[in-house]
C-alpha cells in the first residue's frame, strides 16, 4: 500500500495532481484548499490512502499531516 509520497508536482488537474517520486508519476486527489496551493514544479510531502472502488479502479488521496490522514480513513 502506498502511504507516504515525497515528490515534485509535474502538472495540476481540477481535482488531482501528478506528482514524480523517484521517476514514477503518481495522480494524487487533493481537497480543494491544498489543490489552490499546490503548483507546478513544487516539492510536496503527502500521507496517502489507497483506495479500490468497485470497479477496480485505484484511486490514491494525498494529505499533508499523517493526523489528517487519519481522520480520512475514519471518515
Amino acid at each position: 500500500m502506498i502511504s507516504y509520497l515525497k515528490g515534485r508536482v509535474l502538472a495540476k488537474a481540477p481535482d488531482s495532481i501528478i506528482l514524480s517520486a523517484g521517476s514514477i508519476g503518481y495522480k494524487v486527489f487533493l481537497a480543494a484548499p491544498m489543490l489552490a496551493k499546490a503548483s507546478e514544479g513544487q516539492e510536496l510531502e503527502l500521507f496517502c490512502s489507497l483506495y479500490i472502488r468497485q470497479d477496480e479502479a485505484l484511486e490514491l488521496y494525498g494529505m499533508p499531516t499523517f493526523q489528517q490522514l487519519q481522520l480520512f480513513e475514519v471518515l
